[in-house]
């Protein structure tokens, strides 16, 4: 889904083992088109809807890869994901468009996560005039648990 069609290009340590891939766009030669890296502490996605793609399409692509409840099904519940990824975010709450941006150290994820089992599931539904709430605290502010 992410580099379907790129041309995949490894680099290597001193020591001869893999610390980076690099996926460039088909037909782009050697020096274009990089759609993704990843190595140690690094996951940089460049696309054409810059660097908040993360943010802006909240869970779109990234649930097709967020299967690991799926083997609880029976025994614990959460209500469906459909605000943007919570970790990581930018450190710099200066930096314009901090509250949007995520580091590029690794896959934009959701960590914070509240699961349920289907009685308490019953508790927590409320009323059809005031629906259960299941989203990110401050989503437009400068906030998580390695910023002031």
């Amino acid at each position: 889904a992410v580099a379907d069609g790129a041309e995949r290009r490894e680099q290597s340590d001193k020591s001869g083992r893999p610390s980076r891939v690099d996926f460039l766009a088909a037909g782009n030669g050697e020096n274009g088109g990089c759609l993704l890296s990843v190595g140690k502490k690094l996951f940089e996605r460049r696309s054409d809807n810059g660097a908040n793609e993360f943010y802006e399409n909240k869970n779109c692509w990234l649930n097709e890869l967020d299967f690991e409840l799926k083997s609880f099904d029976q025994h614990l519940f959460e209500f469906p994901v459909t605000f943007p990824p919570t970790y990581p975010f930018s450190e710099d709450c200066q930096a314009p468009g901090a509250a949007t941006d995520y580091m590029a150290t690794r896959l934009p994820g959701w960590c914070d996560r509240v699961l349920c089992s289907h009685s308490a599931r019953r508790a927590l539904l409320c009323p059809p005039d005031q629906p259960t709430q299941y989203a990110v605290l401050g989503l437009d502010d400068c906030l998580g648990d390695h910023k002031p």
